[in-house]
């Protein structure tokens, strides 16, 4: 099968916004897993929509779901707290 002819078309994550934010519980409760007690799959849902701006195709925002570090998002986290204590 040859896939030159294909053109790709990135599919809409909007779609599956319900998915993509079950995967961002399973993240948080790896975080868990590591020591950050407090992390929740909304906090790693709002980071991701913030590293992302939303304007991803679906497999890019499962990427940057799994891909997703402790140390970044930290850093969102603290940027957070410092804009919402500002």
């Amino acid at each position: 099968m040859e896939f030159e002819d294909q053109e790709f078309t990135p599919v809409d994550w909007q779609a599956y916004s319900n998915e993509l934010q079950w995967l961002c519980q399973i993240k948080a409760g790896e975080f868990r897993l590591m020591g950050y007690e407090e992390v929740t799959g909304a906090d790693i849902w709002a980071c991701v929509l913030q590293m992302t701006k939303g304007k991803r195709a679906l497999h890019e925002m499962v990427s940057t779901i799994l891909g997703l570090q402790p140390g970044t998002f930290m850093h969102y986290a603290t940027l957070s707290a410092w804009r919402e204590g500002v």
